[in-house]
C-alpha cells in the first residue's frame, strides 16, 4: 500500500464516538469536514513550527510563526468580544463570531475548542483589563482620588472598548456560562474596591464607622445598575457624567467633613480632567 494511499484511507475512516463526543457530540458530515480542516491545520502548523532537522530558515521563521498566532489569537478574542456585544452569549453563533474576527473554522477550532472557552477568556480579559485600569490609577497620597478615578476611567473603557463591553454583557445576562467563572468577574471589582477603600479609612478620607465591606458590595452593584441604565437609556453616553453624580451623592456620606471640600472637588476637577485623556 501506498504512503499516499495510506493517508487517504487514514482521513477517509469515520470518526470514533470519543473523538465525536470531544467536538460536542456526533458530526455530520459537513462537520465531519470542519474538523478535518481543523486536524489537518493543526498538523501543518505544529509541522512548520517543528521544521526539519538541518532548516536553518526555520529557526528564524518560527518566532515570525509564534507572533502570528498570537495576533491571530488577540483578533478571535476581540472579535469574539464583539459578537458577544451584538448578540449576547447564546446567540453569538459561529457564524456570527466569524463574522467579527474574519478567521478560518480552522484557525478559530486551533486556538479554541469551543465558543464557550472563547466567551472564559473574554470574561478574563475583562478582569485583567480591571486590575490595569486600578493600578494605573494608584495613588500612594489618596486611595479613595484613585478609585473615583478608576471608576470614571473604566466607564470611559465601557463606551468604546468591546472586551469591557463584552464583560458587562458576560456577566450580567443569564445564560449557560460557568456561574463561578461569571462571579468571578464581580469578584475582581469587589477586591479592588475594598482594597482601595480601606487603605482610604487608613488615610483618613474615609469614615471610620464606614462598613468596607457593606460598601464594596454596593459600589459593585450600584455600578452595574448605572452602566446598564445608561446603556438603556442613552447607550452609554452620558456614562461617565451618571458615575460622576453618583459619586457627588455618595461622597457627603462617607468622607468626614475635613476632607469632604477636597474630595468633592476632585470628583468635578481633577478626575474629569483625567477621564478626557
Amino acid at each position: 500500500m501506498s504512503r499516499k494511499f495510506k493517508q487517504n484511507t487514514l482521513f477517509c475512516m469515520p470518526f470514533s464516538s470519543r473523538r465525536a463526543e470531544a467536538f460536542g457530540g456526533p458530526l455530520d458530515h459537513g462537520s465531519e469536514r470542519v474538523v478535518l480542516s481543523v486536524i489537518l491545520e493543526r498538523y501543518e502548523n505544529l509541522r512548520m513550527s517543528a521544521g526539519s532537522l538541518g532548516n536553518v530558515s526555520t529557526a528564524t521563521e518560527t518566532p515570525q510563526r509564534q507572533q502570528r498566532a498570537l495576533q491571530t489569537r488577540a483578533q478571535i478574542i476581540r472579535g469574539g468580544a464583539k459578537a458577544f456585544v451584538k448578540n449576547g452569549y447564546e446567540g453569538a453563533t459561529l457564524a456570527a463570531i466569524q463574522k467579527e474576527t474574519q478567521v478560518s473554522n480552522g484557525a478559530f477550532y486551533f486556538h479554541f475548542a469551543t465558543r464557550q472557552s472563547l466567551a472564559l477568556t473574554v470574561l478574563e480579559e475583562y478582569e485583567d483589563l480591571v486590575r490595569r485600569i486600578v493600578t494605573a490609577e494608584a495613588s500612594a497620597s489618596s486611595a479613595l482620588e484613585s478609585l473615583i478615578s478608576a471608576s470614571l476611567r473604566f466607564s470611559k473603557a465601557i463606551k468604546s472598548d468591546p472586551i469591557a463591553q463584552a464583560g458587562v454583557v458576560l456577566s450580567t445576562e443569564r445564560s449557560s456560562l460557568p456561574e463561578r467563572s461569571v462571579r468571578q468577574a464581580y469578584d475582581v471589582w469587589r477586591d479592588q474596591v475594598t482594597m482601595a477603600l480601606t487603605l482610604a479609612q487608613q488615610q483618613g478620607d474615609l469614615r471610620d464607622d464606614v462598613d468596607v465591606a457593606e460598601l464594596s458590595m454596593f459600589f459593585v452593584a450600584s455600578f452595574t445598575g448605572i452602566q446598564l441604565a445608561s446603556a438603556v437609556n442613552t447607550r452609554r453616553r452620558d456614562l461617565i457624567e451618571r458615575v460622576r453624580a453618583a459619586w457627588m451623592l455618595l461622597l457627603p456620606g462617607l468622607v468626614p467633613n475635613e476632607h469632604l471640600h477636597r474630595m468633592l472637588d476632585f470628583v468635578s476637577g481633577p478626575a474629569k480632567q483625567r477621564t478626557r485623556k
